[in-house]
């Protein structure tokens, strides 16, 4: 059974999920560290990754890393990215699986992380 198995109801994944928010608020106050939100990866790639190279001490003319990046791009498709944890790719999904009840929830429980990641809350 994987970590997820005990998350049968929306409220237990809220308070699973609670520390996850926890240490990512940790690591975004490290200096060393580099904030990549998922959708600016999805929209602009290209400009996440640039800022990526360097953050990692990498140049982008080094072909290893190029062929890394092009192997992740989005629209390469999942059958090139095996072993990664996306289900979908794609953003907002939580609009069409919870209900405006569900969305409520998150919101009380994770709106003002998700206002200070830059996320719209509806």
């Amino acid at each position: 059974m994987g970590p997820f198995a005990d998350l049968e109801t929306l409220e237990s994944a809220i308070d699973f999920m609670r520390e996850y928010v926890r240490i990512s608020e940790a690591w975004l106050a490290c200096e060393q560290s580099l904030n990549i939100r998922y959708e600016s990866l999805l929209s602009d790639y290209d400009t996440e990754a640039a800022r990526l190279l360097p953050f990692l001490g990498l140049r982008a003319a080094d072909p290893t890393a190029q062929a890394v990046i092009d192997k992740y791009r989005p629209e390469q498709g999942r059958s090139e990215q095996k072993g990664t944890h996306f289900v979908k790719g794609q953003t907002g999904r939580y609009r069409e699986k919870f209900t405006p009840e569900q969305q409520q929830l998150c919101i009380e429980a994770f709106g003002d992380y998700l206002e200070r990641m830059q996320y719209p809350i509806p």
